[in-house]
This record gives C-alpha cells, structure tokens and sequence, in this order.
C-alpha cells in the first residue's frame, strides 16, 4: 500500500495517538488509555476494510445498517440514563454511545439517495431520535451536514424538511441539563494545556486533525460523501469544545474511535462511486 491510502492511514494514526496522550495527561487511568488504544486498532482495521470492500450505499447490507443504526438511536430510551439523559447503551461494563456510530452510516447512507424521500426520511428519524436522548452534540452534528448537503445542490423539498426537523430537534435537544464533566472525557484540551503548552497543542493538533482526515481519506476524490462526513465531525469536536460535551477520539470514548474508523473507510469508499454519490445541481 502507498500513496494517498498510507498517508490517511498514518494520520489517522496520529491522531489517535495524540488522544492516548492528552488522555493520560489529564488523568485517564492507564487501563482505559490501553483500551483506547485497542480500540483505534480495531477502528482502523475496520477502516481498511470499509475501504478495501467499498460498499454501495444503496445495496441491501446498506439498508440492513441504516436499520441497525436507526434502531440503536432508538434504543438507548430504553435503557437507565443520568438526569433524564438518555445517550448511551450499557454493554456490560461498557457504555455504548450510537450517534457516533450510527451518524456517519446514517450520513453515508443519505448522500446516496439526492432525489426521493428515503435519505430525508432517515435523517428525520435520526434528528427525532437523538433529540429525545437529547443529545445536542449529535443533533448539531447531523445538521451541519444536512446543510452542507443543501447548500451542494440538494435543494428539493424532502431536504429541506429534514433540514428543519434538524433545527427544531436541535431546540428542543438544548433543554438537555448539563451531566457532571469528565476530566479525561469532557475537557480534555484545556486540561492538557493545565498539564503543559506541548499537551494542549497536541490535543488541539489531534482535535483538528479528526475532521482534516476523513476529508484526507479521500484519497483527492471529493464529493457530497466526503463534505458531509466532514461537517458532521467538525461539529461532533467543535461542540466538545464547550467542556461538557466528549471531546471525540480525543477523550475517552470507544464508540468515537470505532465511527471515526468507520467514517474513513465510507468516505474512502465512496470515493470509488462518486458518479452515484453526487447530488444533482438543480433544484
């Protein structure tokens, strides 16, 4: 392997490793730092293979795990949550988080379908969904690259409505009372510039170099998969900035390594379907 691909790879890389770094500097136990790191393992394998199978966004193993994504979104009301916060599902002793899982399926899955009502219908499921856990990270997320998706030439009525269904979900997910922050979660970039200016760079360096990958892992072949997948993220971190949303595969969080993982092999794929991925240009 050379080229484009290894060089995706290698940042991808990078990028988890700055996460194993600040998460230890602002006093991540070590086991968990271990399996952090375990994790961006298995993130990237499953990368690769996303990647090397190139899957079609509208075959049946797509509509399987937009009904897999959907149904984890739904799940996490039926399971205990903290302060009327319903975000997770509890696997043991792991907490599963599914909006950074199951967005960037939900995103990839979406882009494919410009015309018709299947992609909004989804998005509007998914905005209902994470509204109620409430989740505001993951309603603005999955807004933003809605937009984006709008803004390229996805002017039609559907879109527009699942525009709006974001926007309303996201006013009613910013009633969700704020949860107890989490050193090695939360706050992690201004806890590593505590620890010293090396930290807090290398914890700002791989916050923006989440967002910056995933475009790299287009390997130069950007489309309406790769903007969207870029804009989800770069909300996904520009919102843990507040502190008391998770910093993404900077802090603490398997299921946030796992979908970074995931979101680089859907966009590297796709860049081998750009012709079917690409929305048409006129309303």
């Amino acid at each position: 392997m050379s080229g484009r691909p290894l060089i995706a790879i290698g940042a991808a890389a990078a990028v988890i490793s700055a996460g194993l770094v600040a998460m230890s500097v602002t006093g991540a136990p070590t086991a968990l730092v271990v399996l952090q790191g375990v994790a961006g393992l298995v993130g990237l394998g499953l990368g690769g293979v996303i990647a090397a199978q190139s899957p079609d966004p509208r075959g049946r193993g797509a509509m399987a795990a937009v009904g897999l994504a959907l149904a984890a979104l739904a799940a996490t009301l039926f399971f205990a949550g903290t302060d009327g916060v319903h975000r997770w599902i509890a696997l043991g002793p792991v907490q599963f988080l599914p909006s950074a899982v199951a967005l960037p399926i939900l995103v990839w899955f979406a882009v494919a379908r410009p015309t018709g009502w299947a992609g909004p219908a989804v998005v509007i499921l998914a905005a209902a969904f994470c509204a109620a856990q409430p989740d505001t990270q993951a309603v603005g997320a999955l807004f933003a690259a809605v937009a984006t998706l709008v803004l390229l030439g996805m002017w039609r009525p559907p879109w527009l409505l699942a525009l709006a269904a974001c926007l309303i979900a996201g006013i009613v997910a910013a009633f969700a009372p704020p949860l107890e922050p989490v050193a090695y979660v939360e706050q992690v970039v201004p806890l590593a510039f505590e620890a010293g200016p090396v930290f807090g760079l290398v914890a700002v360096a791989g916050l923006i170099g989440v967002p910056a990958t995933i475009l790299l892992a287009s390997w130069g072949r950007f489309g309406p998969t790769t903007a969207a997948m870029v804009a989800l993220w770069l909300i996904f971190c520009a919102a843990s900035l507040s502190g008391t949303l998770p910093t993404p595969v900077i802090g603490f969080g398997l299921s946030w390594v796992l979908g970074f993982g995931l979101s680089l092999g859907l966009v590297a794929g796709s860049g081998h379907r750009r012709p079917r991925d690409t929305p048409p240009h006129t309303p």
